[in-house]
């Protein structure tokens, strides 16, 4: 019988092909490819979105329930000054719609700018429509399209809250919910300014009137001794603050946190000195009464710093980092700060509802409210703001663990360091270069499989950086090339190149053994070797970038041993399997730099999984992948991408093994926390697909398998487009199901457009050309044309004994091949001459029992007894 030649690689990790006597394993790139994360299905409705703040405490209601509901339709705007309590409101409108039950969707937006309500219709989307967004404007639209209901759809009521609107301009162009009879928009600012096109009614929001200011401090500090709380100190207390409800929520705090009477206060607010605003007064007293507790003077700086966070919140632990304790020491005078006294300080700000605590299983997260947190940075000056900033880059940085363990903890951090950049970016934090969280943040997104994001994200940050920095800046062209190879990761792999070269040539002109220089080398050569399967060049390319690096960074630093792993499982890909000891050495050397949990030890064991794949050792290999597989779950946890890996590559050894049987249900739970986690159309989930596939032909189901192939190719073609190695693999794939499924003439067809692919892409002599040539003469045989695949396989086994070697696994196949057809041809003898030499080199390079060579023998037999020979004859 013929032999299958070496089948393309597929699976995130590998592809295992037993049934043509071997085993393949590989993958395109030593890059994993990410892509955006992405929900499975849609969020059912009824859902809210968006962090809605809590109703305050005495709730005063006030008289405006005509004007909210009296003018259905039209956006409705609560203007008025600071603290009159817009947000409430708007709270106590949006939970009483909600408890009502006339809502199917309850979308707020805090502290509303284009930036943030852009995000939160494209999360929104994301929810309702169940798809991610790579463009947050496209998302946006969409979200805007699903709320025009369709003429004879059910009808979906919905509410939009928009709160803290500074700019209404930045909403004029395209952001406005559309009028619905089953819509309602409900904006908070203290502009009246709004486009005039939306049509909003506009609702101003007045201080308390003297009686309804009375009265909230009546029924707030109802509990407080009647002599402590004497009318008249109530409403010299209400006429002090302006009647402004949030001064007034604020002074009924501190009043009942330190215990003393309305008089007492009353005298420490005229004490505290003039010149600071009626609003603010109460919120400088209550953070004077915090910051004189125990430890002394540590919780206003406390407060400082965390204000310049997102209003998300910050893990507490980066307060306590060695920059944040610097400069918390500094602003305290010089008097040490310690890790304990930050925490302490901490609940002290709790107690005195100056800051929120979340106890959340990644991180115990402190949150400081929009309106104590625009106070307290309105009170600051520039340089002290300045110096916050950094130093909370430089505690974000301090905190960040090489392995976050949990997606929450990653995103908030990540939020945490865009967040710094956007808001004071070009004013502090790049004057001096882009600060180490910066890049930090980025890779983080590449970790987690988010390499789109992180493309993004990475020029975003270049964007930046150059205005400030010039576009030539070092760490202008770090962020153009991390961005560049986060694009390959995402399988763009001829793009990546691109973005790389134009980096590369900027950055040689600085030095061509700069580190970051070499890192671009680095990249470039491997998505080189990637887009042309191990090309001579690019091999070279990392051979001289090695060279260079031994020799300036020295022979055991991470990124020397990056490109020695690198150049290793290239040649393994290849199946030179004599770099086996070489992948052990550098998996040994990785860990005695890094230790054995660092993300760069985890791919220098998938090397070494590899070797063991390829000398025959399924055990061996299949043994060390349940290991690196339990490591990478307690290391990363189960959401990260790398524990996603490490199953895939458990369920590839399980099938070199032939444990189909566990296979089967390991490969469809790991596709569905794939879709879950990565998305649909993710590169690894497209892969777990193929395997899946592949699960399908093993187990004889040949029909089966074609049809999820042609899938995925429709699917990859798509999405990477139809040059991709893995597009031309899967159409390989197909081609060969084809012909088990008694098609040999569509698998002609599909092999010849692979052939003629693969030879303008990557060169009529490179290996991945000539098995593919090979595979079409085979298949052109079983099609019936015997003489054409003569010819056709007699050339490529000339080809392949030229480029690849005579003793090369491929040209030994195709040389068993040829034979068998110069059988069907009508030449038995001449077959069963040529079957004997290929047999003797194979059991001289195989040995005797090796599959391959088994299946010689018994085609030799067959072809002697058919051309009439006795065993011994010529």
């Amino acid at each position: 019988m013929p032999l299958a030649a070496a089948a393309p690689l597929i699976g995130g990790q590998m592809h295992v092909e037993s049934s043509s006597g071997g085993v393949a394993v590989g993958r395109a790139t030593t890059f994993n490819h990410f892509q955006a994360s992405a929900p499975l299905t849609p969020v059912p409705l009824p859902h809210r979105i968006g962090r809605i703040p809590v109703q305050a405490p005495h709730f005063q209601p006030r008289d405006l329930a005509e004007s909210l509901t009296a003018h259905t339709g039209r956006p409705l705007v609560l203007t008025g000054t600071a603290g009159t309590g817009k947000t409430q409101l708007a709270v106590e409108y949006a939970e009483n719609a909600w408890r009502n039950g006339e809502l199917r969707l309850l979308l707020w937006v805090a502290d509303a700018t284009r930036e943030s309500v852009t995000a939160a219709y494209a999360q929104a989307a994301q929810d309702i429509l169940g798809r991610y967004f790579f463009d947050p404007a496209e998302g946006a639209q969409a979200f805007l399209n699903w709320l025009l209901p369709a003429g004879g759809t059910e009808p979906r009521p919905w509410l939009v809250v928009l709160d803290g609107v500074a700019e209404p301009a930045e909403l004029a162009e395209g952001l406005w919910p559309p009028a619905s009879p089953v819509g309602r928009v409900l904006v908070t600012s203290s502009r009246r300014d709004f486009d005039r096109a939306a049509d909003p009614v506009i609702v101003q929001v007045r201080p308390f009137q003297r009686q309804e200011a009375t009265a909230y401090l009546e029924r707030a500090l109802a509990r407080h001794p009647a002599a402590a709380r004497p009318p008249a100190a109530l409403t010299a207390l209400a006429d002090r603050l302006g009647a402004v409800p949030a001064s007034l929520a604020l002074a009924v705090r501190h009043i009942t946190a330190e215990g003393i009477d309305v008089p007492t206060y009353i005298q420490r607010l005229d004490d505290r000195g003039s010149g600071v605003p009626a609003a603010h007064a109460p919120l400088r007293l209550t953070v004077d009464a915090a910051n004189s507790r125990h430890p002394a003077g540590v919780a206003s700086p406390v407060l400082q710093l965390a204000a310049v966070f997102q209003e998300a919140g910050v893990p507490r632990d980066v307060l306590a980092t060695g920059p944040a304790l610097a400069l918390l020491t500094r602003l305290r005078g010089g008097d040490l700060v310690t890790a304990q006294d930050v925490t302490r300080a901490v609940r002290v700000l709790y107690d005195l509802s100056l800051v929120e605590i979340q106890e959340l299983p990644a991180a115990a997260t402190v949150l400081v409210e929009a309106p104590v947190r625009a106070a307290v940075l309105a009170a600051l000056t520039d340089d002290t703001l300045g110096d916050l900033v950094r130093a909370a880059a430089g505690a974000l940085a301090a905190a960040w663990p090489q392995t976050e363990g949990s997606l929450h903890l990653a995103r908030l951090l990540r939020s945490n360091a865009w967040h710094l950049l956007q808001e004071h970016g070009s004013t502090v934090l790049l004057r001096d270069g882009v600060p180490a969280v910066a890049f930090r943040a980025g890779r983080s997104a590449a970790e987690w499989g988010q390499a789109l994001e992180a493309v993004d994200y990475f020029r975003l940050l270049a964007r930046h950086a150059a205005a400030v920095l010039g576009p030539e800046h070092p760490d202008v062209l770090d962020a153009r090339s991390q961005a560049a190879v986060s694009r390959g990761e995402s399988g763009d792999l001829r793009g990546a190149v691109e973005e790389l070269t134009q980096v590369l040539d900027v950055q040689q002109r600085f030095g061509s053994n700069r580190l970051d220089t070499l890192a671009t080398r680095h990249h470039l050569a491997v998505f080189r070797r990637a887009t042309t399967d191990g090309g001579a060049e690019a091999m070279a390319d990392l051979a001289a970038v090695l060279a260079d690096r031994t020799r300036i960074l020295g022979a055991d630093h991470l990124g020397t041993l990056e490109t020695r792993r690198e150049i290793a499982w290239a040649h393994l890909l290849a199946f030179r399997a004599e770099f086996a000891d070489e992948a052990h050495a550098v998996l040994a050397a990785v860990e005695r730099a890094a230790g054995p949990d660092h993300r760069q030890t985890f791919r220098a064991r998938e090397a070494v999984v590899l070797a063991h794949v390829r000398a025959g050792e399924t055990d061996a290999a299949d043994a060390a992948a349940r290991q690196a597989a339990e490591a990478a779950l307690r290391v990363f946890g189960p959401d990260h991408l790398a524990t996603l890996e490490w199953r895939s590559w458990v369920a590839a050894t399980a099938t070199a093994r032939g444990e189909l049987a566990t296979v089967e249900a390991d490969l469809t739970a790991l596709l569905g926390d794939e879709e879950r986690l990565l998305g649909p159309e993710h590169p690894e989930t497209l892969d777990t697909r193929g395997m899946l596939a592949l699960r399908l032909r093993e187990a004889g189901d040949a029909a089966g398998a074609l049809r999820e192939y042609l899938a995925l190719l429709a699917d990859r073609r798509r999405i990477l487009g139809d040059d991709h190695p893995r597009t031309m693999d899967t159409l390989w794939l197909a081609a060969d199901c084809h012909g088990l499924c008694k098609q040999p003439v569509r698998a002609v067809v599909a092999l010849a457009e692979v052939v003629a692919r693969r030879t303008r892409t990557l060169g009529p002599d490179h290996r991945d050309t000539l098995i593919a040539r090979a595979n079409l003469a085979r298949w052109r045989g079983e099609a019936g044309d015997t003489v054409g695949a003569v010819i056709d396989l007699a050339a490529v086994a000339a080809d392949q004994a030229r480029v690849l070697g005579p003793d090369d696994h491929n040209t030994l196949i195709t040389r068993h091949n040829l034979a068998w057809y110069q059988g069907e041809a009508g030449d038995p003898a001449g077959a069963a001459d040529s079957l004997a030499q290929v047999l003797a080199d194979s059991e001289r390079v195989w040995g005797a029992e090796h599959r391959q060579a088994v299946t010689t023998r018994e085609a030799l037999a067959e072809w002697r007894r058919k051309a009439g020979l006795a065993d011994g004859d010529s």
